[in-house]
């Protein structure tokens, strides 16, 4: 691999950067590198829609040096002009790569044509970039499909099935950075269920509460594996900014000690969970994809992660008060941050970490009530 000097303004191409963990992500690329220029590749129908689209992320981040290209990860080139293409790749220093259809509904063309498909043609960018020192790859926790037991940074097929397309395609898009690392410096980031933009336990937990989804005992007492998104946006940042050794994959999980169930969600909303004694019916809502994820007990490694940022940077956040901070967001119905360390917001519903390991002061915890 070639030896590449560090620069000093980085050149960040974002993809996803409009996302759930994009958002947060880009966030954190200005507060750590203010003098940094990021350059979001998004989707639009039109330079109108691009406008507003920048418009929404620069009221949400603030980011000085933020520009965006119009494009799509899974056409040629990324759907750049050659000129376009060229003049990006010879400036870019970094790229994270977090653009992904997640929906666990959907088809195997969907899956394999976003979230595959994206990933080569990102590869294909990160060629031939000259000055390129860390490619991220934002994967998910679950390429381990129906997996229990330890699972290791380092394992990719261990002989697993998968619960949806989504998980499937994640795994094969690992594939392709794998393939690649040989020549690119690659990073691999795996989250857990990311809690706090959008998350996707909200909607499966109101209805939880509002009675409309009953849950067995197996259910309810499954470990969830949580991580607030800002702790997500941090790891992946650092990481690929500072010296973490290519090839490396981490999960960005909140581990065994952080985990919650339904019951701790239950719980912390002050209410009783009352379980039925047969495995749940199909539900015509598509909760049913959700509740194949209240089944298993994995427990996902963080070796890497624990060596590259250290004990106290993953320790979890106290269970009964993330759990009442999730819930605090589903109920209130709309996007906000889940974040750590927070110095303003409602008192109930923040979450603390440790005092030795709290992030730097710009981080705000609002869950939106």
């Amino acid at each position: 691999m070639r030896t590449r000097s560090l620069p000093r303004t980085p050149t960040i191409l974002v993809t996803g950067g409009a996302g759930a963990v994009g958002r947060d992500v880009v966030a954190e690329l200005h507060r750590r590198e203010p003098s940094a220029e990021i350059i979001l590749l998004l989707r639009a129908a039109s330079p109108l829609e691009l406008h507003r689209r920048m418009a929404d992320l620069r009221h949400a981040c603030r980011p000085a040096r933020l520009t965006a290209l119009r494009g799509d990860v899974t056409l040629p080139d990324l759907g750049l002009a050659a000129a376009v293409r060229d003049g990006v790749a010879a400036r870019v220093t970094h790229v994270i790569h977090g653009a992904a259809c997640i929906d666990l509904a959907q088809t195997d063309e969907s899956a394999q044509r976003v979230n595959v498909g994206g990933t080569r043609e990102v590869l294909r960018f990160a060629r031939r970039c000259p000055r390129l020192r860390r490619l991220a790859h934002v994967s998910t926790a679950y390429v381990a499909g129906d997996r229990s037991g330890v699972i290791r940074e380092d394992e990719l097929d261990a002989g697993q099935s998968f619960r949806n397309a989504y998980e499937r395609s994640k795994r094969d898009a690992e594939r392709c950075i794998r393939a690649a690392a040989r020549e690119l410096p690659v990073l691999v980031f795996r989250p857990g269920i990311v809690v706090g933009r959008d998350s996707a336990l909200d909607r499966p937990l109101r209805a939880i509460l509002g009675g409309r989804l009953r849950v067995t005992e197996e259910h309810a007492r499954t470990r969830l594996d949580v991580v607030p998104v800002d702790r997500v946006a941090r790891a992946i940042v650092e990481l690929t900014l500072g010296e973490a050794r290519p090839g490396t994959t981490y999960h960005v999980t909140g581990g065994r000690a952080g985990a919650v169930t339904i019951r701790d969600l239950v719980a912390a909303a002050g209410g009783r969970l009352v379980t039925q004694p047969d495995a749940a019916p199909r539900d015509p809502s598509g909760f049913d994809v959700f509740l194949r994820y209240l089944i298993g007990d994995g427990d996902f490694d963080r070796a890497n992660l624990r060596r590259d940022l250290g004990e106290d940077r993953i320790a979890p956040a106290p269970r009964e008060r993330l759990a009442a901070a999730i819930v605090a967001h589903a109920l209130a119905g709309r996007p906000a941050a889940v974040r750590m360390g927070a110095r303003s917001g409602n008192p109930r519903s923040r979450i603390d970490t440790p005092a030795d390991s709290r992030p730097a002061p710009s981080a705000v915890d609002r869950f939106g009530l």
